[in-house]
């Protein structure tokens, strides 16, 4: 046997890819004649199982194509929402920078009417002491003259010198002791 074995060529594989369908899958196309019933009734119990199952798949893929296409519809509203919160946040972000400088006009402006109103109210104060000082002047002018008057001297000058001339002296005499 051993012999047999040695001598014989090897077999090798043929070749089918040429060969009719029909010679190929002969085994499988002969359906046996005699089935039994209670294996018939659980072909057909599996068949129908079966038809379920493939009702639940194209429920299933038609759920799963209805959900994608909402999911996409999700997705552009999603990019929608962001290019518009992006646009909120940029017209808040100027918002905010017109009202800080606002803020700051609004304060110097403030500054700028309260030094005014000082002015205002130091030349205000200053017209109403000035005709009280020139009024005083013109008393306290009175009464030096007054005073010049009645001791002869008279004031020379502006008013700033505060001397007094005496023009009309009485000789005072020696001998009155």
């Amino acid at each position: 046997m051993e012999a047999n074995l040695v001598n014989t060529p090897r077999k090798k594989l043929g070749d089918i890819s040429n060969l009719p369908l029909r010679k190929r899958f002969t085994s499988e196309d002969k359906k046996p004649e005699h089935i039994p019933t209670a294996s018939k009734e659980y072909i057909e119990m599996i068949q129908k199982e079966n038809l379920v199952l493939m009702k639940i798949l194209a429920e299933r893929n038609k759920i799963i194509e209805i959900t994608g296409v909402e999911i996409e519809k999700l997705r552009t509203n999603v990019q929608k929402m962001q290019q518009q919160n992006k646009q909120l946040a940029q017209a808040n972000s100027k918002m905010l920078a017109e009202l800080n400088s606002n803020k700051d006009r609004l304060k110097a402006l403030q500054h700028e009417l309260g030094c005014t109103k000082g002015l205002l109210k130091a030349r205000n104060f200053e017209a109403e002491e000035q005709p009280r000082t020139n009024m005083c002047q013109n008393l306290n002018d009175e009464v030096k003259s007054m005073k010049c008057e009645e001791t002869g001297d008279l004031l020379l000058g502006n008013g700033d010198d505060e001397k007094a001339i005496n023009l009309k002296r009485r000789p005072r005499s020696k001998n009155l002791v």
